[in-house]
């Protein structure tokens, strides 16, 4: 199942790549290629700006889940 490989992907790789704690990433819904992500209270005071940060995470999920064709930010 997508969903499932997409949680373990932001828990077990995107997280750990980009620094960020697995709990503030959570997927809240995939269809059609889109993959929306709820970004926790912590990823709001990122050093980097919002847009860098869901163009990183959309990067490295790509990376491991190809069906992945954009993140959208839920915050």
């Amino acid at each position: 199942m997508i969903d499932e490989r997409i949680r373990v992907a932001l828990c077990k790789v995107v997280a750990p790549a980009l620094g960020l704690d697995p709990r503030e990433l959570e997927l809240t819904e995939f269809a059609d290629g889109i993959a929306s992500i709820r970004l926790g209270p912590a990823c709001h005071s990122c050093s980097g700006t919002l847009m860098v940060l869901v163009q990183s995470i959309e990067a490295e999920l790509r990376a491991v889940v190809p069906e992945v064709e954009l993140v959208e930010a839920v915050v």
